[in-house]
């Protein structure tokens, strides 16, 4: 097919003002739901990084990764849909390759920050700093407490085998005084 021809067909149906969507941005697709008789209609918005960009023309789709309840969950929305309301760019990333797929490997914040170089992946991982100083406080004094009584205790252990020896050495002392007489 002529590809002139292809631009004049589709031209009409492609929508006039698009953001200059890239690979790595933070952004805010806002879509028209309907429901199943088709008379009722709401928008959703769907607020993630864009991890792909594919085809050209009316057929331009972008693929959208969120996470939403501790799971990734991933949308291909088409650009010149007449479904997609708005676009916004909420935050420009700075990547370097053209499908940012190793965010799926990612857990926690760092799923949603996108880095400078491509294949660098950090572990975050979130801790309450209460909680680490509440335990951090408890765990001293009691690991304290059991070794002084376990030094109590061998200690104790100690004095009376001592006593013990010092009695038993007298007696036979005694009894071979006895035999000699």
């Amino acid at each position: 097919m002529n590809i002139a021809l292809a631009k004049t067909v589709e031209t009409p149906y492609m929508k006039k003002t698009l953001p200059n969507v890239e690979v790595g941005d933070m952004i805010n697709v806002t879509s028209v739901i309907r429901d199943e008789e088709g008379e009722k209609r709401r928008t959703q918005d769907y607020k993630g990084i864009v991890l792909a960009i594919k085809n050209t023309g009316t057929s331009k789709t972008i693929t959208v990764r969120k996470i939403s309840g501790g799971v990734g969950v991933e949308k291909i929305f088409p650009l010149h849909s007449p479904n997609v309301e708005s676009i916004t760019i909420l935050k420009k990333g700075k990547v370097r390759r053209s499908k940012i797929y190793y965010m799926r490997d990612r857990i926690g914040k760092s799923a949603m920050k996108v880095t400078d170089s491509g294949a660098e992946i950090k572990e975050v991982q979130v801790i309450d700093e209460a909680y680490l100083e509440a335990s951090e406080v408890e765990v001293p004094e009691e690991t304290t407490v059991a070794k002084e009584e376990v030094v109590e205790e061998v200690a104790v252990e100690k004095t009376e085998t001592k006593e013990e020896a010092v009695e038993e050495t007298p007696t036979t002392e005694k009894k071979e005084d006895s035999e000699e007489k």
